[in-house]
């Protein structure tokens, strides 16, 4: 897996125009997996550490620290709650280090959202203000909050704490997807923190790689190196779980690419993809080379506004595709309290309703 890992870095660089030594490194450190391709490349690496592993490095006991010690408040209030992604994989799948971790995902029982939230902020965390959420706190599944100053890179702590998914045949927030209990009940320990099983573990890298539209690059290598370790009826579990989030096309066409590209197995009780023309398609968008030159060029729009390959892509992604409907409602006509919370300064909903097509037309204009 790992040289073909670097194989795909490498082509992906030289289509980039990098042909220079450290070309692989240099772009899997803009994909915030540096420090893992520096460590299973460079020998002497750990004799002397790069800065921005050791900084990575530094940045991981922060954060492991920060996640222990809101695991023991909300344990200590008896709230049920586990941890996701970056932090989760810690100490497991990567070593301190490894992978850039801009955040800590926390996932809590919706019913105590409030009360954990509370529980929290006793550690002198504070919510980010109303515009730099996900969306309107009636849309919202989750809140975004912070510690620490700005100017300190270091110790500055940013917290997610999730009560559910956003559906990925929307691209605004909805309210309405929450877990399965079973993956409350399969939960399991990583040193003091609990994380998801890996067949949930997978279902939910996969949904967070859909959700971003397949631009968040760490996703991928976060889901191949729990992959790779094949547990019995792991297909089964992960594909339950997908279909309930509704990504389920998304993991038979990563089960083929991750095969096919980074020469893993595939998991068992996994059915494979269907032959139709959005699979090829989807399959031919994630020829894991191409992936890596497209998702390192795109913009800054393309990671946060609606823009035409954010479209296309979900189209291609999504389970159904009696969900078109629903993606293109939200680029043409979003919910009221959407346009209200993105438009505060318009006098009527329809007048930032217009402030929202302007927008959504200059984003199509200048990326066309």
């Amino acid at each position: 897996m790992i040289d073909c890992l670097l194989a795909a870095l490498d082509a992906a660089a030289e289509k980039l125009g990098d042909r220079s030594e450290h070309r692989v490194v240099r772009l899997a450190t803009r994909f915030g997996i540096g420090g893992f391709v520096q460590r299973v490349t460079s020998l002497d690496e750990a004799a002397s550490p790069s800065p921005e592993r050791l900084f990575q490095r530094l940045r991981s006991q922060v954060l492991t620290d920060a996640a222990g010690e809101m695991s023991h408040a909300l344990t200590s209030a008896g709230l049920g709650h586990f941890f996701a992604k970056g932090i989760a994989l810690l100490g497991d799948v990567y070593e301190p280090g490894d992978r850039e971790m801009a955040d800590i995902d926390l996932y809590v029982r919706p019913d105590a959202r409030e009360v954990a939230v509370r529980a929290i902020k006793t550690l002198g965390y504070r919510e980010d203000p109303d515009a730099l959420q996900s969306g309107p706190a009636a849309l919202r599944v989750g809140v975004a909050l912070h510690r620490g100053a700005a100017e300190n890179a270091l110790e500055q702590l940013a917290l997610d704490v999730h009560w559910g998914f956003a559906p990925v045949d929307r691209l605004l927030p909805r309210s309405d997807l929450l877990l399965p209990e079973n993956v409350w009940n399969k939960l399991r320990s990583n040193g003091s923190l609990l994380v998801p099983c890996d067949p949930h573990h997978v279902a939910l890298l996969v949904h967070h790689l859909v959700h971003h539209d397949l631009l968040h690059v760490r996703g991928l290598l976060d889901l191949a190196l729990i992959w790779r370790r094949q547990h019995e009826r792991m297909g089964e579990a992960a594909g339950e779980l997908a279909s309930s989030l509704g990504v389920l096309r998304a993991l038979r066409c990563l089960a083929a690419v991750l095969e096919r590209d980074l020469a893993l197995p595939r998991l068992h009780g996994l059915e494979p993809l269907d032959n139709g023309w959005r699979s090829r398609r989807l399959e031919e968008t994630l020829h894991l080379p191409d992936w890596l030159v497209w998702a390192a060029a795109a913009s800054e729009a393309e990671h946060a506004k609606i823009t035409p390959r954010r479209l296309g892509r979900r189209l291609v992604t999504i389970d159904r595709l009696a969900g078109a409907a629903r993606l293109i409602r939200d680029a043409v006509s979003p919910p009221v309290e959407h346009l209200r919370w993105r438009w505060p300064d318009a006098r009527s909903p329809f007048a930032a309703w217009v402030c929202h097509v302007r927008n959504v037309a200059g984003t199509w204009r200048h990326l066309r």
